[in-house]
């Protein structure tokens, strides 16, 4: 029972390492930000969290006025350890967010990791009321 379940495991990650590169490969040809999205949620789900910093930091240059984009790069700076940076990346962010609290409470609840990474815990509960706030709401 255990290596059917291994040999499924290993098939859905075979299956989803081909998607995302055929997703890139249809990206590159034409920049569709859909399949964009859809690639850096993929990174984001199967943790590899190098190309989606590398990834999401290119397509801001194509498409600087997406918040996902900004969310996306600074969630993998958070999982990268660098909390600094993705500070900057948050709340540069944040002000492309409209009439979204979701994707706001998002920002925050990020913005609160990075600075538990910081050892700044007076700022990250700030950032986790705020988005408990806008969750509440909506």
């Amino acid at each position: 029972r255990n290596e059917a379940i291994i040999k499924e495991t290993d098939k859905e990650l075979e299956l989803a390492d081909t998607g995302l590169d055929n997703l890139k490969k249809s990206y590159a040809k034409k920049k569709d930000f859909k399949v964009l999205q859809k690639i850096l949620l993929l990174e984001f789900s199967q943790e590899q969290y190098v190309s989606l910093e590398r990834d999401s930091s290119e397509a801001l240059e194509l498409f600087p006025a997406q918040p996902f984009l900004y969310l996306m790069n600074g969630r993998a700076l958070n999982k990268l350890g660098k909390y600094r940076d993705a500070v900057g990346v948050f709340i540069i962010g944040i002000d492309f967010v409209v009439d979204n609290e979701a994707m706001e409470a998002d920002f925050y609840e990020a913005l609160s990791k990075s600075h538990i990474g910081l050892n700044n815990k007076e700022e990250a509960e700030k950032y986790i009321q705020k988005a408990e706030q806008l969750r509440q709401r909506s």
